[in-house]
């Protein structure tokens, strides 16, 4: 069976960036009529997800 010896790292990663995108943006809209999945046996999500992202002021 095989298992990436990335994914932990890659989880890792996944987390900080989203904990550094929710401090950092007030609110966020999302293109759906432009964003563009990924069609791959392999892979799922997005090769371009267009938003508008409002920053958090301090």
């Amino acid at each position: 069976m095989h298992f990436c010896l990335g994914a932990h790292l890659a989880r890792l990663e996944a987390n900080i960036a989203l904990e550094q995108f929710a401090r950092r943006v007030a609110d966020y809209e999302i293109d759906f009529d432009r964003s563009e999945r990924v069609h791959s046996t392999n892979v799922r999500g997005f090769a371009a997800l267009p938003m508008k992202v409002t920053e958090r002021h301090a």
